[in-house]
């Protein structure tokens, strides 16, 4: 009858634990391992058996190490291809005179990336609820979720249109990776963010293993995962991470990304949520422009700009002529289109760092900074024939009526007088006749249309 060896048995045993084992003896040199031990040992670059057991872990954590019998202490194992991983260490004497020991690593990795998720989440939380800036949130996004599942980089992007995503907040563990990044991530292909895109699904790329080993990628990480960010039901981006060790990253990134994918969500709700307010407050609801109070706020902030500065600004005060009979003969609603389509003519003449509004029922408003009274006169002119061209539907013929009058001019020394002087050549465009634009008679040589 035959028996198996008690080495055979134990060996047997040891390899069965879901930890990895090691037997030392009394100077702590390890003379036998199991698998668990052995892939440790290797993926840490160190020899199997021959070294102190402590050799692998970090030093950072060597002075907290059990010395005999003693509770179990967590510590970090040193592994080259992974970084490093948290595990809980015991150990136990062998015999009575502790000639050898019992080491035990177990892997408490997961719990420990749980700890730092829900630090990590409680972080962002804060910054979503204080109201932070969105880019600063993005930022802040990255950074913590990269750190959570172990990445080298990580960044948010927005899905601009079919073809491209947009990096809006990004972190990455050094320059060079921050370099090799573009901002313009590509939504077609097998990219992570390009997969998220096509499926509104979380993915994970081995570009190793796609594209073989001994192939040249065209950036620097080999693996890379990424979820979809949600903003009230609609995809609106992903959430991704990059790494240069495919160990590196944990095996739980996806649905670890999916969590703080939510915040980044919620946190682009709130800022549209707060811009859309803020636009309410500050628009006309009819025609979309700047309405009376906003336009003075905007009047009075161009006119210190341009003081200190000594640039030219000019103002334009517009007013459609007789649009009383535009309502009397086809009815408000009428009226409401026609508005609408005025000032849309007017946004499509005017300049981004021109302000445009509406002042009164049929009154708009034209600030144009960097600007004298001449360059404004042209400007309105065209304005005004182009308007005098076009049909507004049912009203076939539709005719505007300019004051313009230009800051430091005379006595156009403040916004409260470079306001009354474009009115008053407003006025005095429509006792000519209408259909016209005329520059205040107050500009120093500015003369009048």
């Amino acid at each position: 009858m035959s028996t198996v060896p008690a080495a055979a048995v134990l060996r047997s045993v040891m390899d069965g634990v879901p930890a990895a084992i090691a037997i030392a003896d009394g100077a702590g040199v390890v003379v036998e391992g199991n698998a668990r031990w052995n892939a440790i040992c290797r993926g840490a670059e160190l020899p199997e058996r021959g070294v102190e057991w402590w050799s692998l872990i970090d030093p950072a954590d060597h002075a907290r190490l059990p010395c005999g019998v003693g509770p179990a202490i967590e510590a970090r194992v040193r592994a080259a291809d992974s970084g490093t991983r948290w595990v809980s260490v015991t150990t136990a004497p062998i015999g009575e005179e502790a000639s050898g020991m019992v080491v035990t690593l177990t892997d408490i990795g997961g719990s420990k990336r749980d700890e730092a998720e829900r630090a990590a989440l409680h972080r962002v939380a804060d910054a979503v609820t204080r109201g932070d800036d969105t880019p600063r949130v993005f930022a802040r996004v990255a950074q913590e979720v990269a750190w959570v599942v172990g990445a080298d980089g990580a960044g948010v992007a927005r899905f601009e249109d079919a073809d491209t995503a947009r990096l809006v907040g990004r972190w990455a563990a050094d320059q060079a990776l921050d370099a090799d990044t573009s901002d313009a991530l590509p939504l077609r292909g097998e990219g992570t963010t390009a997969r998220v895109y096509a499926t509104g699904m979380p993915s994970r790329v081995d570009y190793a293993q796609m594209t073989g080993a001994g192939e040249r990628l065209p950036h620097p990480w080999r693996i890379s995962a990424a979820a979809p960010i949600r903003v009230e039901g609609r995809l609106w981006g992903a959430l991704g991470v990059v790494s240069r060790r495919p160990g590196r990253l944990a095996d739980d990134a996806e649905q670890r990304l999916e969590r703080f994918a939510d915040f980044v969500g919620i946190a682009i709700a709130n800022a549209e949520a707060r811009e859309s307010l803020v636009r309410q407050a500050s628009t006309d609801p009819l025609t979309g422009l700047a309405h009376h109070g906003a336009f003075h706020d905007s009047l009075c902030e161009e006119v210190a700009r341009a003081t200190r500065y000594g640039h030219p600004l000019s103002l334009a005060v517009i007013d459609i002529d007789h649009f009383k009979r535009v309502n009397d003969a086809h009815g408000h609603q009428v009226g409401d289109q026609t508005l609408r389509g005025v000032a849309a003519r007017l946004q499509a003449h005017a300049r981004a760092i021109d302000v445009i509004a509406r002042i009164g029922g049929e009154e708009f408003a034209w600030l144009m900074p960097q600007t004298a009274a001449p360059g404004a006169r042209a400007a309105v002119e065209r304005f005004r024939v182009a308007v005098g061209d076009a049909a507004f539907g049912a009203v076939l013929r539709l005719t505007v009526s300019a004051g313009i009058a230009e800051l430091g001019a005379a006595r156009a020394a403040d916004a409260s007088e470079l306001f009354r002087l474009a009115d008053r050549a407003l006025y005095r465009a429509k006792g000519a006749g209408r259909d016209r634009t005329m520059v205040s008679a107050d500009g120093a040589g500015k003369g009048v249309a």
